[in-house]
């Protein structure tokens, strides 16, 4: 792929359909099942090349997450169980707290939990640990999850997230440089 730079004017995002260049969740395939399928972040970027010429890119597929620390079992299954019932249990409260209805389906608030390893950075820590890296598929909910986090409506415990507090379009600079 070749090296795109654009010098950044302005950076905003919008919620849209997704595309075929967004990532697939929940099992979608193909277009007859777009219709069904909650809208995703896309950003927009205007600014200019090196050489002078004016650009507006609409960059797809980055989605706003934060991570959420996981002390349990390592097996495969067990991990695929506690993320559907995180995944359900962070729809389900966040349908709540927005007043939705939890049964009709369109009440989806995340868009994919992947199990991962780090460091984590509060206090002195040796090694590594792992933690579900959660994706959501809006920006704007993410303060209201951090305070069901917070709060233990979540799995009816509390968590400490971590990388929550910052903006989407600040995480998406930082982790594309």
């Amino acid at each position: 792929m070749d090296l795109f730079r654009v010098r950044l004017n302005c950076v905003d995002h919008y919620q849209a359909s997704p595309t075929a260049f967004d990532p697939q969740f929940n099992g979608q395939n193909g277009r007859s099942s777009q219709k069904n399928v909650p809208q995703v972040p896309v950003i927009r970027v205007f600014g200019a090349t090196e050489t002078g010429q004016k650009v507006c890119a609409h960059i797809h597929g980055a989605l706003p997450y934060l991570y959420l620390p996981y002390e349990d079992s390592l097996e495969r299954k067990d991990v695929d169980a506690y993320i559907h019932s995180l995944r359900l249990s962070i729809d389900h409260a966040l349908a709540v707290s927005y007043r939705r209805n939890t049964n009709d389906g369109k009440a989806t608030f995340v868009a994919h939990i992947t199990l991962v390893k780090g460091v984590p950075y509060f206090g002195y820590q040796v090694g590594y640990k792992f933690f579900l890296k959660v994706y959501m598929l809006n920006p704007l909910n993410m303060t209201r999850l951090v305070d069901l986090l917070h709060q233990g409506a979540i799995l009816a415990r509390m968590f400490q997230p971590y990388e929550s507090h910052l903006q989407y379009l600040l995480q998406w600079m930082c982790d594309y440089n």
